[in-house]
């Protein structure tokens, strides 16, 4: 495969773009860091059911929003749905799970998020941790 000579200069434009880009998420993430406010444990039994569209398989979208997850303090479940969409389960205080489906529509740097269909729920804490899963009962 031959590269245009314009590769070098393009590839480095993108690269300061995803650096200026992490540095704007990170600033950001300060704003969302409920760490020392959250515990295991919680008050609100607030659980959300979401549905991300767009380009979120195959771009680390799971494994990136488990962990945001497990950083807010949430609880639940990641998977990919057979539609080339991305489930999410997640419980937890009700700003931990604003901020989390804040996340949601960014996505890690790879995604191309369309869309984030919300559906919250009542009920008992289900999960004791924030995982990747083959779907919400695992």
């Amino acid at each position: 495969m031959r590269r245009s000579a314009a590769f070098p200069a393009l590839l480095a434009l993108w690269i300061s773009a995803a650096a200026g880009a992490r540095a704007a998420r990170a600033g950001e993430a300060a704003r969302y860091d409920l760490r020392g406010e959250l515990g295991a444990e919680y008050d609100s039994n607030a659980h959300r059911s979401e549905t991300i569209d767009g380009i979120v398989q195959g771009v680390n979208f799971r494994a990136m929003a488990a962990q945001e997850g497990r950083r807010l303090g949430l609880t639940g479940r990641v998977w990919n749905r057979s539609d080339a969409a991305v489930g999410v389960v997640a419980e937890g205080p009700d700003d931990a799970l604003a901020a989390f489906e804040h996340w949601l529509w960014r996505g890690p740097r790879a995604a191309e998020v369309d869309a984030v269909e919300r559906a919250d729920a009542a009920g008992d804490q289900r999960y004791a941790t924030f995982d990747v899963s083959w779907g919400p009962a695992d």
